[in-house]
């Protein structure tokens, strides 16, 4: 019994796909900014080891390959792909914190967008920014609320 659900567990896991979308690093202004509203492939998940030693599947993230060099000063490159760790709009104030590369979902365009966090505002709106070409903060055109957050982006993956 023990061999069977081992069995069925790498099954399930080995089977396990992501969706890997584009995702903007810039003003939604630019004209490029409608390309990324688009899944980009479906592949299998894998393994990965992370930077502290542990390893996750990657099924247990969202995976992102972003396009735009709006997130540069942060080491966050045009076509790289990486991991952002999924969560719940009831828990972003609990596990955001000020300079999270946050992943969020424009529902009204569809776009994936990745922003950096300046602050919470008491209203529970978030006040986020991208950079410009000279490495300036360029506040987003409007606060994001906590349910547009997917998650907060933590590991490149290649």
């Amino acid at each position: 019994m023990f061999l069977v659900l081992c069995g069925l567990y790498l099954w399930l896991v080995r089977n396990k796909k992501d969706t890997v979308y584009t995702t903007f690093a810039g003003s939604s202004d630019e004209p490029h900014g409608g390309c990324c509203q688009c899944r980009l492939y479906t592949e299998e998940s894998k393994v990965i080891k992370l930077p502290d030693g542990s390893y996750r599947n990657t099924a247990s993230f969202h995976r992102i390959k972003i396009s735009g060099n709006c997130m540069s000063p942060v080491n966050i490159h045009s076509d790289e792909e990486w991991l952002a760790e999924k969560m719940k709009a009831d828990e972003v104030r609990g596990k955001v914190k000020t300079g999270d590369v946050l992943l969020i979902h424009l529902a009204d365009s569809g776009k994936y967008k990745i922003r950096r966090l300046k602050n919470i505002l008491p209203d529970g709106m978030l006040n986020t920014y991208y950079y410009d070409d000279n490495g300036d903060e360029r506040f987003s055109s409007r606060p994001h609320s906590q349910e547009t957050v997917m998650g907060v982006v933590r590991y490149r993956l290649h």
